[in-house]
């Protein structure tokens, strides 16, 4: 089956340290994950960056506060949707933030579900990753 039964996050590091999320996607049987690249672009048209600023933990960078909205919100919001209909996964979470630079749930966050589902489909097609 294709249609998505939970999604969870944690906060991992990336390349230079710093946190950032990984999301895993769940359908009957199978998972993929994906870890969502951190920004080194600060213009004032880029996507936003969730980070729990107000938190000590990494000097501010921290991502709990996205991650927390990863594993309500975001998967409350996909559950049952196909892991093979990316553009509608992608809206749904787009239309759940409602912000031009995703400033409420945080492009990280929806970046890292987006590209777990897209990995999730691959994953069930046998195509290659």
């Amino acid at each position: 089956m294709s249609k998505i039964l939970k999604v969870r996050a944690r906060q991992v590091f990336d390349s230079r340290g710093n946190p950032t999320i990984e999301a895993e996607v769940y359908v009957k049987n199978n998972s993929a994950s994906a870890i969502c690249p951190s920004g080194a672009s600060t213009g004032t048209f880029e996507a936003f960056e969730k980070r729990d600023k107000n938190n000590k933990r990494y000097l501010g960078k921290s991502v709990l506060n996205a991650i927390n909205l990863v594993n309500t919100k975001i998967s409350k919001k996909i559950k049952g949707q196909s892991i093979h209909n990316q553009e509608k996964v992608d809206a749904l979470m787009i239309n759940l933030d409602g912000t031009r630079q995703k400033t409420k749930l945080g492009a990280n966050a929806i970046l890292a579900v987006s590209m777990a589902v897209k990995k999730l489909s691959a994953k069930s097609r046998k195509l290659p990753l």
